[in-house]
């Protein structure tokens, strides 16, 4: 059985295990007017969608426009990460597709900006990328508390102080993607959607270097954050020993902190799973890996 919701400016499909959204705008963070009403029809249809112990959330956002946009914002972030909480806690899974968007069914016109949500088994490969190479990758890093009010510096930082090992022959990537594995505190569940944007944020921008503008400032409000003396905070944004993304302007003063600004933009395909401890523990640990990736 699937039943549609419509209106000129776009259109939701619901089946039992998948939500298709068709829109004729990028849907922003904060939509107004009819862009409001997409999103809250769009998080009723959610709701429908029903995970189990065994599942995760696999979402894409298709488009043949490639101006800028981070996938886990126009997918997760800017929907509401409440929409998704029952459908990401064993893991979730993105991809950002430079494909037409298929025909909304009993259609013809064709329709820029194109969602699909669908509840699926674990075990699930990249449907639009493949991956060529590994740029970094780590085990089991001490991490802390990740949770809905996580700030990125706190990822960042983790990253910085664990090691990652970064292999040669590099070149910087076109494009590339990021598993992680997150080992959860014996009996603890998160909403990964609601974590998705500082965790990326924080552990993209560990693999670049910083290009040293505003660097005195950063590094006296970022050893604030960190707890730590400025010059560790300097010494940590200017090295450049893991930075397989290169070198950029990644760290701006915001307000009286800091705001990051890695280029995720690049990041097509993310895949995060958890994994519950099986002994009582206060310890989060999180492995990964970042590659290059080109389009199937």
């Amino acid at each position: 059985m699937l039943s549609g919701v419509s209106r000129l400016d776009y259109f939701i499909k619901e089946q039992e295990n998948s939500v298709e959204l068709w829109s004729n705008a990028r849907l922003p963070f904060e939509p107004k007017g009819w862009l409001r009403e997409m999103r809250d029809s769009l998080k009723i249809s959610l709701k429908s969608l029903k995970g189990s112990e065994r599942s995760m959330l696999y979402a894409v956002y298709a488009s043949e426009q490639k101006d800028f946009c981070d996938v886990e914002n126009v997918l997760l972030y800017n929907v509401g990460s409440g929409a998704f909480s029952n459908l990401c806690r064993n893991g979730l899974s993105l991809e950002r597709s430079f494909s037409a968007p298929p025909v909304i069914p009993g259609h013809t016109e064709k329709i820029p900006h194109y969602h699909c949500y669908q509840v699926i088994d674990v075990k699930q490969d990249l449907e639009h990328w493949k991956k060529i190479q590994t740029l970094a990758h780590w085990e089991d890093i001490s991490f802390p508390v990740i949770q809905s009010n996580s700030k990125p510096h706190s990822f960042w930082y983790a990253m910085k102080k664990g090691k990652v090992h970064i292999s040669n022959n590099l070149r910087k990537p076109n494009f590339f993607g990021i598993e992680l594995m997150i080992n959860v505190p014996y009996g603890t569940r998160i909403n990964l959607a609601a974590v998705v944007k500082p965790l990326l944020d924080g552990i993209i921008s560990s693999v670049h270097v910083h290009d040293g503008t505003n660097i005195s400032l950063l590094s006296e409000r970022l050893s604030d954050l960190i707890g730590t003396d400025q010059s560790t905070a300097e010494n940590m944004l200017m090295d450049s020993a893991t930075a397989v993304l290169g070198k950029i302007n990644m760290l701006h003063p915001y307000r009286q902190g800091v705001q990051w600004s890695p280029a995720d933009d690049l990041c097509m395909t993310v895949k995060i799973l958890c994994k519950n401890s099986s002994t009582i523990s206060n310890t989060w640990r999180v492995s990964g890996e970042l590659f290059e990736i080109a389009l199937i």
